[in-house]
């Protein structure tokens, strides 16, 4: 769980998350194999930041399809995988492609 968390914080630290909604650029990134190895932000990790815009229905709106084990426990979605233990069944590249890029991993995905 901490390592999707501190992957969604360093993704929304670099603007891909949180910045979207603005008009700003996403980062360019190379995926290899599985996954994205290299961070897309310079800034580190932060599982704060990260927790607050997964559970966030506003900001991250992940609890809209998954459910999410920081946010309140009403109104979770229950059409995409449970983020429960993320952290534990991929890695940081591969979490880092699964948020920036989930159709390469699915092509039936609708996350945004």
């Amino acid at each position: 769980m901490r390592q999707w968390l501190m992957a969604l914080g360093l993704i929304a630290g670099g603007g891909v998350v949180s910045d979207v909604a603005i008009g700003a650029p996403l980062v360019s990134y190379r995926v290899v194999d599985d996954g994205i190895p290299t961070p897309l932000a310079e800034l580190p990790g932060d599982v704060t930041r990260g927790r607050d815009i997964a559970a966030n229905r506003q900001i991250g709106m992940c609890p809209l399809c998954h459910q999410v084990p920081s946010a309140s426990a009403n109104f979770q979605g229950d059409i995409a995988t449970n983020l429960a233990g993320a952290g534990g069944r991929w890695t940081v590249p591969q979490l880092r492609l699964r948020i920036a890029d989930s159709r390469r991993v699915n092509a039936a995905s609708v996350l945004p």
